[in-house]
């Protein structure tokens, strides 16, 4: 994503864990496996798609209401 301050300091996020199969997509969240934030609903529920508001979306846990 480019500097909205060019010249700004940045830092990297680097994902740790195992990117996940295309053609074998692990059950529930299809990121639990490198998520540093992943439960164990992650692990086996799929995630809802939640509207939060000005055209953006989530499908997160963090995020999906409990049913």
């Amino acid at each position: 994503m480019p500097a909205h301050r060019p010249g700004a300091a940045r830092t990297r996020t680097e994902l740790v864990g195992e990117i996940a199969s295309a053609r074998d997509v692990p059950p529930g969240c299809r990121y639990h496996t490198r998520c540093p934030y992943a439960m164990a609903a992650c692990r086996t529920d799929d995630p809802a798609l939640v509207d939060l508001g000005g055209g953006h979306r989530a499908a997160c846990h963090l995020v999906s209401p409990t049913p």
